[in-house]
């Protein structure tokens, strides 16, 4: 049987490997940030992962545009 803690750590794995990888696609064009703000961004968006109560879509959308992500931009790889 998986272990619960190891499928949440590799989620958070999982995760933070693409925001670093992709990230910087999803800012909107004329936000200026650099990788301190990034590395927060990416940081507390993991957090979310941790929460009990689940996150709405609309929180998660009015997060990611408070922080000068494009919420509504469909993944690329």
């Amino acid at each position: 049987m998986p272990d619960p803690q190891r499928k949440i750590i590799n989620t958070k794995y999982l995760l933070k490997s693409f925001l670093n990888k992709n990230i910087d696609k999803y800012f909107k064009e004329d936000f200026d940030y650099d990788d301190e703000y990034k590395d927060e961004i990416i940081e507390e968006i993991i957090s979310w992962t941790e929460y009990e109560d689940i996150l709405t879509r609309g929180e998660v959308v009015r997060r990611l545009d408070s922080f000068g992500i494009l919420p509504e931009k469909k993944i690329t790889w």
